[in-house]
């Protein structure tokens, strides 16, 4: 039996169908985690960084849906990752920033 175009001496390379599908937004950004930690500047950052990161997970999952290119995707997930950073920045030159709720920071 010959090997089909997605496998090799009876082994698949991808990944099963129901852990892709399972969740999309991990496989689009599998370091989402992480961006809290990576816009800190200091470790109160990173709780305001886990309220952002759970306000851009509805957009995020949102652009997935569309029928965008990976070209795409990518830039708008790259820019939201730099919105976050500078949000982080100005709340750390603006203290009262920190006080508002992070859905009112960028306005």
């Amino acid at each position: 039996m010959a090997a089909g175009p997605k496998e090799v001496a009876g082994r698949r390379d991808s990944l099963p169908a129901q852990k892709i599908a399972a969740d999309p937004l991990q496989s689009y950004c599998p370091d989402l985690d992480q961006w809290p930690r990576s816009w800190a500047y200091e470790a109160r950052d990173i709780p305001y960084g886990l309220r952002m990161v759970e306000c851009f997970k509805p957009f995020l999952r949102e652009m997935l849906a569309l029928p965008l290119s990976r070209t795409t995707l990518r830039r708008h997930r790259d820019n939201i990752w730099v919105l976050g950073g500078e949000v982080i920045r100005r709340v750390q030159m603006d203290s009262g920033l920190r006080r508002r709720p992070v859905e009112q920071v960028g306005r």
